[in-house]
């Protein structure tokens, strides 16, 4: 599996463009101001050879569509406002989205894994995310939080929670809360539970933090203060790599959080586990109390672990399964060919994020 690419930050900042294809049809975001240049490419002219590919069909037999027609994404070189090309509509309510897992469930902790994020990111929310109703991929925008400021000094942040998140357990979402999971990302063996911990390359915060630069001002308004000043600081924050935990959960009951245990995961996110096949499935469903109003769109999700090329194509055409849930295993020129012979079904490609290699001359 491919994990390197997903450590620079600039790659961070492309990253979400996959994740935006599944979340913006389960989630929503918030309003945007103006599209920029759009980077997906139609399959009949690509420009160049994409490392990565995701799809989507349209209703199988028997299942519910969530949402209305795909948004048309169109190439152009100029931004157009989002009130000539709307992104995305209120959307249709029920039905289960099946997907494609690319890989299967590693029982480990949060943050020690990209590939548990795929099983924890419905449960999830970050303190910001990349906004899933625009195709910028530099648009980022509130999670947990409300608003932020940025103080003069170019490292000083402030953030105001919302003041409706809550967890699974019903306790609010605080401030202790951000400030524990960011020096847990970034330190893991300062928490008796979590000593030993390995952290996740793909968990870019400590590129930007220090554990102990963050502190409550007050239950809901968390300052962090970053090591150096940096817009990428955001982007880094927003991947689904880095969500929050709830501290009472962990460092009060001594619960850890990951995948060993699903059923115990306490988080604040719009879905619940339901049940794990081990290296079949992982189900969820909608959760009825989500403190954003109107969201989830869909009842639920199911994402079938298929690591076979073969297998996902054949599952695509049998109607198994409607898109993936993040990458898929297919090669460039398989995702052609299965764009080429379903109707309705569309490759999304995304575009180079970085170079894999880099070789110094220290001559």
């Amino acid at each position: 599996m491919m994990h390197g690419w997903l450590s620079s930050p600039k790659a961070m900042i492309l990253t979400p463009l996959l994740l935006a294809l599944v979340f913006i049809l389960a989630c929503g975001g918030a309003d945007a101001t103006s599209v920029p240049v759009a980077t997906l490419v139609p399959q009949d002219q690509p420009t160049v050879a994409p490392p990565q590919a995701t799809a989507s069909a349209t209703t199988a037999p028997g299942q519910v569509a969530p949402t209305t027609a795909a948004p048309q994404i169109l190439v152009t070189s100029t931004p157009r406002p989002v009130s000539e090309q709307p992104v995305v509509s209120l959307g249709k309510y029920g039905g289960v989205i099946n997907m494609q897992q690319y890989a299967g469930v590693r029982q480990r902790q949060i943050y020690q894994s990209s590939i548990i994020v795929m099983n924890l990111a419905p449960m999830m929310n970050m303190l910001v995310m990349y906004d899933p109703e625009t195709p910028d991929q530099t648009d980022v925008v509130c999670d947990l939080c409300t608003s932020w400021e940025l103080a003069d000094d170019g490292v000083t942040y402030t953030f105001h929670l919302n003041p409706d998140a809550t967890w699974f357990d019903g306790v609010s979402v605080t401030a202790r809360d951000v400030v524990f999971s960011f020096d847990a990302m970034v330190n893991p063996d300062q928490f008796e539970l979590l000593k030993g911990r390995t952290t996740s390359s793909t968990v870019n915060t400590s590129l930007y933090y220090e554990a102990g630069n963050a502190r409550e001002i007050d239950d809901k308004t968390v300052e962090i203060v970053t090591i150096f000043p940096s817009g990428a600081f955001l982007a880094a924050i927003a991947v689904e790599t880095g969500p929050v935990m709830a501290a009472h959960t962990v460092l009060d009951q001594g619960i850890i959080q990951g995948a060993i245990d699903m059923d115990k995961l306490n988080g604040s996110g719009a879905f619940t586990f339901v049940d794990e096949v081990k290296d079949v499935s992982v189900e969820y469903a909608r959760r009825e109390d989500y403190w954003k109003p109107g969201r989830p769109f869909i009842d639920g999700m199911k994402h079938f672990i298929i690591t076979d090329p073969g297998r996902a194509i054949a599952a695509y055409k049998t109607g198994q399964i409607l898109t993936t849930n993040w990458i898929s295993n297919m090669t460039p020129k398989e995702a052609r060919k299965l764009d080429e012979e379903m109707d309705n079904l569309t490759v999304h490609w995304g575009g180079p994020t970085g170079g894999l290699h880099l070789y110094m001359n220290t001559a």
